[in-house]
């Protein structure tokens, strides 16, 4: 489908902005019809977190979901 990118930013040092910048890159994937993200990277400042990613979907998700997991794929 193609590149997609979010920015998290937080007041507190203490969290983790990737994760939250990663799960915002997530909601956008699924709302635009994504069935997953590939080559995710993510970088981080003090009190923000840039990331991004490639939304994929799958021709026949079921089978491509079956091949993920027999291969132990990461699917989160």
């Amino acid at each position: 489908m193609g590149r997609a990118d979010s920015k998290a930013s937080n007041v507190t040092a203490l969290v983790s902005h990737c994760k939250d910048a990663i799960e915002m890159l997530r909601f956008e994937a699924e709302n635009v019809g994504g069935d997953a993200l590939i080559d995710v990277s993510c970088t981080s400042g003090t009190f923000n977190a840039s990331a991004n990613g490639t939304v994929i979907t799958f021709k026949n998700r079921e089978e491509a979901l079956k091949v993920l997991k027999d291969i132990k794929a990461v699917l989160k």
